[in-house]
């Protein structure tokens, strides 16, 4: 019996030093907004690199990705690809980062941006909205609607959803 005792405890102990030894194990709720610090303000961070990007002629070329959702591996491609090419200045996402909006999906979608060798820049979609999404999208990336001018073009991105 006392063997039996001392395994029981030791089973405890072993999956107590698991739980509490992990980070966010797990989303214990779709409504949770803990954005990481390096995470916040995304688009001001990439305005400025914009700002800062040299222009080598009088006409250039950006990349638009839209409506990711959950396809975060095709995501990681797309990256490649726009890694790949020489003459793509930035990139613009017109939306739909994530699908039911939680911060796991806005982490991914971070994750595969961050091997992005250039700018880019978001604006929020209808999926983004749902959960706490929006208070999500605006510590990671910032206001809902702005513009930005690159090579004596005006770019406005906009909240359209209604």
């Amino acid at each position: 019996m006392k063997t039996i005792t001392i395994r029981l405890y030791s089973l405890i102990l072993i999956l107590s030093a698991s739980l509490f030894a992990c980070d966010n194990m797990f989303e214990f709720s779709p409504y949770v907004a803990n954005v990481d610090d390096e995470q916040l303000n995304t688009t001001s961070l990439n305005l400025e690199l914009l700002k800062n990007s040299p222009i080598n002629s009088d006409t250039f070329k950006f990349a638009f990705i839209t409506d990711n959702h959950y396809h975060y591996g095709n995501l990681g491609t797309i990256v490649n690809d726009i890694n790949n090419r020489s003459d793509i200045a930035f990139t613009l996402f017109g939306g739909d980062i994530a699908d039911q909006a939680l911060l796991k999906e806005y982490e991914l979608f971070y994750e595969a941006m961050t091997k992005l060798n250039r700018p880019y820049l978001t604006v929020i979609g209808n999926h983004d909205y749902k959960s706490n999404g929006q208070a999500i999208y605006r510590r990671m990336f910032g206001p809902f609607n702005y513009s930005f001018e690159f090579n004596n073009s005006k770019f406005v991105m906009f909240d359209n959803t209604v």
